[in-house]
């Protein structure tokens, strides 16, 4: 049985823009670490189920073959960034 990978972190709109959700298929080919600048080079208005749909879209185009399922919670809006 898969052991999940559990972070516990304070989250403060202040210093966090958006959390990232999703399963292995995503973070077995895009790392951690890559994420917020994929997110970054997204057009302003770009809203969270868009940001998601890329994600899943990178995670593809990258090879994952796995289920993938990717949800992106916007902390502040992208006007504010």
């Amino acid at each position: 049985m898969p052991t999940p990978q559990i972070l516990r972190t304070r989250v403060t709109p202040a210093e966090h823009v958006r959390i990232v959700i999703a399963s292995d298929g995503l973070w077995d080919v895009v790392g951690a670490e890559e994420v917020a600048p994929l997110l970054a080079n997204l057009p302003a208005g770009t809203d969270a189920g868009e940001m998601a749909a890329m994600l899943r879209d990178e995670a593809f185009a990258r090879g994952s073959a796995d289920n993938t399922s990717v949800e992106v919670l916007c902390l502040r809006s992208m006007r504010e960034l």
